[in-house]
């Protein structure tokens, strides 16, 4: 077990996490773990219970306790109060192909089910499970394991490869027509499948793409599709154009959504609305109660174009 009385010397301590509104300006973690040695002495905490729960992955009472995965929980937490990282990791994979992935999303039901949360606060399983595997990353403790066997069944990802297959069909034909390929889905609708191909203009281009021309690039989007043939069975073609709901994320969509009205949310909480009048790498003109306020690109959260009753003398003369 870990330390007889670990679970009375030391106090549950697991990750902080950064301010929401500092983790949406990335995809970075945004979990502030425990060190190494602060891991350690949560694995002290495990008791070894004479019926560890934690692990017994069974309904009690209509309700699921423990581990669904059978992880040797008690194990692998004595193994990593001893600091025998690489021993911690063999037993977890016994059981637990990816623990890379649970120790960040798993519900963590073991601690549910912990023993010593009945009188004092669980031990940290979760997150001493994610030590265990970021070691063994570290230290090149995770290698390839192949069967001896192969096996002659094979696996298919649904939903990716007729995607793909129809990118590769229409991106020439849509760049042919002087325009961008937004965005390919293909998904089931029935006995059908339907392809939704999404067009734009390029991102010099201010305006909106005129349906004449929407037409042309969808006939021609038809005929390739119908001569290379990416996708089997019925289907249903949509072509269409990514409209003013589309989120603005990427500079060449604020390029795009120039002379239009506009709400931009910030990373430091705040909401910017006014007509953008320009947009490149130096950042973002708008003008707001004939005020013109530039905004670098970086405290752009996200924004959204406003729908407008009323045309601008601008949009007159686009239309």
């Amino acid at each position: 077990m870990g330390k007889p009385t670990g679970f009375l010397e030391y106090e549950r301590k697991v990750s902080e996490m950064e301010n929401p509104k500092q983790r949406i300006g990335n995809f970075d973690e945004f979990h502030i773990y425990l060190s190494r040695e602060e891991q350690r002495l949560q694995g002290a905490r495990c008791m070894n219970c004479g019926v560890p729960f934690c692990q017994s992955g069974m309904m009690l009472m209509g309700m699921a306790s423990g581990c669904p995965l059978h992880n040797l929980i008690p194990e692998w937490n004595d193994l990593a109060w001893r600091g025998s990282f690489r021993e911690a990791y063999e037993r977890l994979s016994k059981t637990n192909n990816f623990p890379e992935f649970t120790s960040r999303v798993c519900p963590a039901l073991c601690e549910a089910a912990c023993t010593c949360g009945l009188y004092d606060d669980p031990v940290s399983t979760k997150e001493n499970e994610y030590r265990i595997i970021e070691n063994a990353f570290e230290n090149g403790f995770v290698s390839p394991n192949p069967p001896k066997t192969p096996s002659t069944e094979a696996t298919m990802v649904i939903g990716s490869g007729p995607a793909e297959r129809v990118r590769e069909v229409v991106a020439p034909v849509v760049g042919d027509a002087g325009l961008v390929l937004e965005n390919v889905q293909v998904a089931p609708a029935g006995r059908r499948t339907v392809v939704r191909v999404v067009v734009d203009l390029d991102d010099e281009a201010i305006g909106s793409l005129d349906s004449d021309r929407l037409a042309t690039v969808s006939r021609a989007i038809s005929a390739a599709l119908d001569a290379a043939d990416p996708v089997k069975g019925a289907y249903v073609l949509e072509v269409s154009t990514p409209g003013t709901d589309r989120p603005l994320v990427e500079l060449r969509h604020f390029r795009r959504a120039r002379t239009r009205l506009v709400r931009l949310a910030l990373h430091d909480g705040s909401v910017v609305v006014g007509r953008l009048r320009e947009a490149d790498e130096h950042g973002l003109v708008l003008e707001a109660d004939e005020a013109v306020t530039t905004l670098p690109l970086a405290s752009v959260a996200r924004g959204a174009v406003q729908v407008e009753l009323t045309h601008t003398d601008e949009q007159e003369e686009e239309s």
